[in-house]
């Protein structure tokens, strides 16, 4: 109770919402009402050393903090029971691998900031599907017209493939039905299947 008394006294909340006219995420903003001060040292330290850090890569890489980060959880949910995604999901996906490589390559060239350097190998980035989805989706609503055709291109190969395959299958089990079609009939006629 005297811990809520302090932060109140001090004006905790009034500081908390001013960090949070500082994140561009939702996230970011839950994470902020989130916190709370330690009277744990070496954790008090371990976070100003990360402050003291973010603001010198900040300073010397001339990086803007403000980015957008879109919330992919769903998304990614969605992905993993193999569900489709929306333009607008894809587009969501680009921007946050787009912000990822941004942030991975600008942390690498970090020096003195081991802490901070080392949350860039916690990133994930994949060019190439950023490049993919950047040049086939236009809009949340419009694909473009390459993407468009060879999704065309790729459903017309996937049912050729899949009826000249039934018709492998179909072949074979016509002549098959067609050599035991004799045999089939002489138990018949003999009263086997009655």
């Amino acid at each position: 109770m005297n811990a809520e008394k302090a932060l109140k006294t001090l004006e905790y909340q009034k500081i908390l919402d001013m960090l949070k006219t500082h994140v561009s995420s939702e996230r970011a903003r839950e994470l902020a009402d989130e916190t709370r001060p330690t009277d744990d040292k070496n954790l008090a330290e371990s976070w100003l050393t990360e402050t003291f850090e973010a603001d010198k890569i900040l300073y010397e890489q001339s990086l803007d903090p403000n980015f957008a980060i879109d919330n992919i959880v769903t998304s990614l949910e969605r992905t993993r029971k193999l569900s489709n995604l929306t333009m607008a999901e894809l587009l969501k996906i680009a921007r946050v691998l787009k912000v990822s490589r941004i942030l991975k390559n600008t942390l690498s060239r970090a020096i003195d900031a081991d802490v901070i350097k080392g949350y860039s190998f916690g990133l994930f980035t994949n060019l190439p599907l950023e490049e993919r989805i950047d040049k086939s989706i236009i809009s949340d609503t419009e694909m473009s017209d390459d993407a468009a055709k060879n999704n065309f291109e790729s459903l017309r190969a996937h049912v050729e493939s899949g009826i000249s395959g039934t018709m492998l299958l179909m072949i074979p089990l016509a002549c098959l039905m067609g050599a035991l079609s004799e045999p089939l009939m002489q138990l018949f006629r003999a009263g086997a299947f009655s």
